[in-house]
């Protein structure tokens, strides 16, 4: 529909553009660009390999650095005790996979409390999940400073989805903040760098997925938290991570 929509609207202008699909809407979107970004590299490898343009440039979305250095001086100098804290934090819709998460989480038997952020559709059929387990609670929509207040009091994030994330933000502000994370996309976590544990879903069966969860969750204890005080390779704000431009680069031809 929307290539219908753009064919019409820009009938008589530019270029046609081939193809029916998603990815022929975005050609269509940079036919008449300089230049083109994308928020990560797998996202631009993604674009460049469906021809939308033949060499995407990488800006991370970034973090608010004022904001970051609040939260962190808030927050306490050594851990609250307690079992081990974890946080998903996301629109609540089949695509985060949260209702997977959920059951592998309840069936595992992990001792660890997890703490749900967001709302969306799914928020009945997962308090349903896990209706009777005391570790989860559901937090609903708070503002972005309250959450990466939870994110940086965590002892690890735990990103869900896989193939859909364009950058998979919530990683990067977890480690910015001193959080690790758990992900199931090797594509966040390959651009993310070490610091972060790794499972994948879904599994052949339920207890294969419980035993992959419950492994990683406990995993936790040993992976190296990335350093809030390190470089600002997880700044983005402050960071152009691109392919630079050749002085002698130009913009395809019309």
């Amino acid at each position: 529909m929307l290539n219908a929509w753009r064919r019409v609207a820009m009938r008589g202008i530019g270029d046609p553009v081939r193809g029916t699909d998603g990815w022929a809407f975005l050609r269509g979107l940079a036919a008449g660009a300089s230049a083109v970004t994308a928020p990560s590299t797998h996202f631009a490898a993604r674009l460049e390999q469906h021809d939308v343009f033949p060499r995407v440039d990488v800006i991370w979305n970034g973090i608010d650095d004022d904001l970051r250095d609040e939260i962190l001086a808030a927050a306490p100098a050594e851990r609250t005790p307690g079992r081990p804290r974890f946080v998903w934090l996301g629109r609540m819709s089949p695509e985060k996979r949260l209702l997977p998460f959920l059951e592998a989480f309840v069936a595992s038997g992990v001792d660890a409390d997890l703490e749900v952020i967001g709302g969306g559709a799914q928020r009945a059929a997962a308090e349903k999940i896990v209706a009777g387990h005391a570790g989860v609670h559901f937090a609903g929509r708070l503002t972005y400073p309250q959450t990466l207040a939870r994110i940086a009091a965590a002892d690890a994030l735990v990103q869900t989805s896989i193939g859909f994330e364009t950058q998979g933000m919530t990683p990067f502000e977890a480690a910015t903040l001193g959080t690790p994370s758990v992900i199931c996309d090797p594509d966040i976590a390959a651009e993310l760098g070490g610091g972060s544990g790794r499972f994948r879903m879904p599994a052949p069966t339920r207890r294969a997925a419980s035993s992959r969860v419950s492994g990683s969750l406990r995993s936790r204890r040993h992976c190296s938290a990335p350093h809030p005080t390190s470089p600002s390779r997880l700044r983005p704000l402050r960071l152009l991570r691109c392919r630079r431009r050749s002085d002698s680069r130009r913009a395809p031809p019309r």
